[in-house]
């Protein structure tokens, strides 16, 4: 199964190398629970250099696989999450000009996206390892929770080369949520509220996120 998602592997040597990436998570919750979720990977900025690693055809020792291979992947991650209980309308858009990596789905509820998310993890990491499942949302009792734990990150990070973190420290996370209700309260400082008062936005660094100097982490109340 590993193999099936080489071009993941490949995906993370791209986000080490490029001098710019976007990563948007946007989850748009009803008042039932239910909702539709969009993740974005923009490499636009650094499409050039990436396009000069796939003309070369290996990059920091690796050969990189072609176009074929990687769509193969992307097909196979979208068949996992259609697979997924509570999960439909799965959608995954790549853009190999202009390295632009979109998936969308619906879900019947959050605990069906954190089900989905898990499923993902499970499969693109060593079968020999235990993954712990980990909850990232939770709607429940007029409040929105976005989970998060950097410390799953830390220590990734200080392995990195001084260049490779002054890449992260360019690298952009943006965290887009929106409800049908009005929203009453919020926990997170990095978060903007919209004039609707329905919707939040983060903008934050990815190196910030992995030193714990920022989070995910958000208590939204309605």
């Amino acid at each position: 199964m590993r193999n099936n998602f080489f071009f993941i592997t490949i995906l993370l040597v791209f986000l080490s190398l490029t001098s710019c990436f976007e990563l948007t998570e946007e989850v748009d919750v009803k008042t039932d629970g239910s909702g539709t979720t969009v993740l974005t990977i923009n490499l636009n900025e650094s499409k050039e250099q990436l396009k000069s690693y796939f003309n070369k055809g290996v990059v920091e020792g690796i050969v990189l696989p072609t176009r074929y291979k990687m769509e193969m992947g992307l097909a196979h991650l979208q068949e996992i999450l259609n697979e997924t209980k509570g999960i439909s309308n799965v959608k995954v858009e790549s853009d190999f000009e202009e390295f632009i990596f979109v998936f969308r789905a619906n879900f019947n509820n959050v605990n069906a996206l954190n089900e989905a998310i898990n499923n993902l993890i499970e499969a693109l990491v060593d079968d020999k390892h235990d993954i712990p499942k980990r909850k990232n949302f939770s709607f429940s009792n007029n409040q929105f929770t976005r989970f998060f734990r950097y410390s799953n990150y830390y220590e990734a990070y200080q392995k990195l080369s001084s260049a490779k973190r002054l890449v992260l420290e360019s690298a952009q996370m943006v965290s887009i949520y929106r409800f049908e209700k009005t929203i009453k309260q919020y926990s997170n400082r990095d978060a903007r509220l919209s004039r609707s008062k329905k919707a939040i936005m983060m903008i934050q660094s990815i190196a910030d996120l992995a030193q714990g100097k920022s989070t995910l982490e958000n208590k939204i109340s309605f």
